[in-house]
């Protein structure tokens, strides 16, 4: 038996099946070429533990013992490699077995007597050129045939006739550039890189294009939008090339969200593109609108849409508390005082009952804000009011200001289970034009900045309402090449795509 003090390896924690034969037992006979009474050189006993230990090629039998422990998630992944592949909203699973004899048990979920491991493998977008061959016919059987003059076959969708790109990939591009917020420049680098030679203008040139039948779309959200108790308003800025430069130009956003105490509300938003940031952009919006209050974030122009009590003309206003709290909390990032950090604290406990009142129907949403939200805001006015006059100029004397001067218009929203307490859902509408704006600097032209207006309220409605805006605005682009003239474009909201896609499922189903 060998000498295992002065062969230099060390057997502590090997396991005994795969230790050599001459440790595990006494009488064991030596290895080929060794003689009974001679000990084995350590390199040659390092070979023979490497040839019992899976995995070994002469290493120390720690690492040996390493490799052996993890040898079932190495196996694992190796016996049960699934492939899942997402291509166009559905998955594709390949199964693939290993055979081998020396295969080690696996630990963790199986398939039968199968173990399972699922990966996700990414594919690379494909592009590639269709050739459409439209035949002009004629028949030759008879005189009366000969005097009528060929016929041309019809082509296949009147949007994307005579273009160089389809619909679908116009489609791809604006998803690209306004949900994923990726430049033109951008995709038109990733066609290059796949053999493809398409410009910046002919994609730009072809989502006008496509804007234009989409533009009835708008109209229908609009109608929607303004067909509620409440609607949020808000602006924000978009420059505009111009002659001798860019110009600031503004994008409106118009959105109903009735979540928070109907469970079966349809969120949508609208958004339109003017020149100016004036009250009457408001106004010529609301033209014709059956809302009774509009929530603003403060901006002194809607005071024009203002109702005036004793007429029916315009709209209530419904200030944002958020804009309220966020003056505090600069204020109190610009200079700490204890006013601004009871002010905070007391806006905090009113945004606690908000949560709580989240889904309750309108009637239980107006006796919690009574009973629990308007005493402490009404507590956080009387000290407000009690040290208004000795406040030096500064933030703090503006947030005090500003939060007294539109007390009516900020706590309208207690009186009222169907209004919000802030204007947070139109302002999340605005983040993705925001996101865009600094990726793309400003808008090509007047026609490009509606081209913005247009797509993001289509693309913000399908994200309120949980649906991909790629498929959704496929959708909308099939429907129109079907119905032609008759579209009906009251029927292609997102709400409808989501019925229209979830009847064939249940219909599989059952």
């Amino acid at each position: 038996m060998p000498d295992r003090r002065t062969s230099g390896i060390r057997r502590c924690g090997v396991p005994r099946e795969h230790r050599p034969a001459s440790d595990r037992h006494p009488q064991a006979e030596p290895a080929p070429g060794e003689g009974a009474g001679e000990a084995p050189a350590p390199q040659d006993l390092r070979r023979r533990i490497g040839q019992q230990l899976p995995g070994h090629r002469g290493r120390h039998p720690r690492s040996a013992r390493r490799r052996h422990r993890r040898g079932g998630r190495d196996a694992e992944s190796a016996q049960g490699q699934a492939e899942a592949e997402n291509a166009q909203g559905h998955q594709d699973h390949r199964d693939q077995a290993l055979s081998g004899a020396d295969a080690l048990p696996l630990r963790g979920r199986a398939e039968g007597d199968r173990p399972l491991d699922t990966q996700l493998r990414v594919i690379p977008e494909h592009y590639v050129w269709e050739k459409h061959i439209y035949f002009r016919c004629a028949c030759n059987r008879s005189a009366a045939c000969k005097e009528h003059k060929p016929v041309s076959a019809h082509a296949e969708g009147f949007i994307g006739r005579r273009r160089t790109i389809t619909p679908r990939t116009v489609v791809e591009a604006v998803c690209q550039k306004f949900y994923e917020h990726s430049t033109h420049y951008r995709q038109r680098r990733r066609l290059d890189n796949a053999g493809f030679n398409v410009a910046r203008q002919t994609l730009g040139r072809n989502a006008t294009h496509i804007a234009g039948f989409l533009e009835p779309v708008c109209d229908e959200l609009w109608r929607h939008v303004t067909s509620g108790h409440a609607a949020h308003m808000d602006e924000t800025p978009l420059r505009t090339q111009a002659k001798g430069g860019c110009e600031t130009t503004w994008l409106w956003g118009l959105c109903r969200d009735e979540r928070g105490w109907n469970k079966e509300a349809e969120p949508a938003v609208y958004c339109e593109h003017d020149a100016s940031r004036g009250g009457h952009v408001a106004e010529r919006m609301l033209e014709g609108a059956l809302i009774d209050t509009l929530q603003i974030d403060g901006w002194k122009a809607y005071n024009r849409i203002r109702r005036v009590p004793g007429q029916n003309d315009g709209v209530e206003i419904a200030r944002c508390m958020a804009h309220a709290r966020r003056k505090f909390t600069d204020s109190q990032k610009a200079a700490p005082s204890t006013l601004a950090k009871r002010v905070i604290k007391g806006l905090k406990a009113v945004y606690e009952v908000e949560e709580r009142v989240y889904g309750c129907p309108p009637e239980e949403r107006q006796a919690l804000r009574l009973a629990e939200a308007l005493p402490v805001l009404e507590k956080i006015r009387a000290d407000l009011l009690r040290v208004q006059p000795d406040l030096a100029k500064g933030s703090l004397k503006t947030a005090v200001n500003y939060f007294l001067s539109g007390w009516e218009d900020l706590t309208r929203y207690v009186y009222d289970g169907r209004l919000a307490i802030d204007n947070n859902p139109v302002e999340r509408c605005m983040r993705g034009i925001a996101l865009s704006k600094k990726n793309s600097l400003f808008a090509g032209n007047l026609m490009a900045a509606k081209n913005w207006a247009i797509f993001y309220s289509l693309i913000e409605t399908a994200r309120l309402n949980g649906v991909d805006p790629f498929r959704y605005l496929s959708w909308v682009i099939d429907q129109i090449e079907k119905g032609r003239e008759l579209t009906d474009y009251s029927q292609l909201m997102p709400w409808h795509f989501k019925a229209a896609n979830e009847a064939p499922s249940q219909g599989k189903a059952a």
